[in-house]
């Protein structure tokens, strides 16, 4: 099992989550963790970011709002059952680049907490 999922939803607004993206990937390497975007029916290319970052993307084909979107993306790629836990995040935050080894290490030490952030 995987570390840690980070799964975002976008419309549209492609240069933003391009920007989020390479943030994301300047992580540093403590921990595996996997990079999940949900494109909810927008009018951009999204999906050519897979291609350019090796991320995985679900099309879906008109906007059903953020959180059916999320959750049509946790039963697509099969989250739940492929990593330790999950990062939820909006498709325009740029994360400290250790952001990702804190909330793991965090949890790992912590298994009483449930959410953090």
């Amino acid at each position: 099992m995987k570390d840690v999922a980070v799964i975002t939803v976008a419309f549209n607004k492609r240069a933003v989550l391009n920007i989020c993206i390479k943030e994301l990937l300047k992580s540093n390497g403590k921990v595996n963790f996997d990079i999940f975007v949900i494109d909810n029916g927008s009018t951009e290319d999204i999906l050519s970011l897979k291609r350019k970052h090796h991320i995985n993307c679900l099309r879906l084909k008109k906007n059903y709002y953020v959180s059916k979107a999320f959750n049509l993306g946790f039963e697509h790629f099969k989250i739940a059952n492929n990593y330790s836990y999950t990062l939820i995040m909006g498709s325009d935050v740029l994360v400290a680049k250790d952001l990702i080894f804190k909330l793991a290490t965090t949890l790992k030490k912590n298994p009483q907490i449930a959410v953090t952030g």
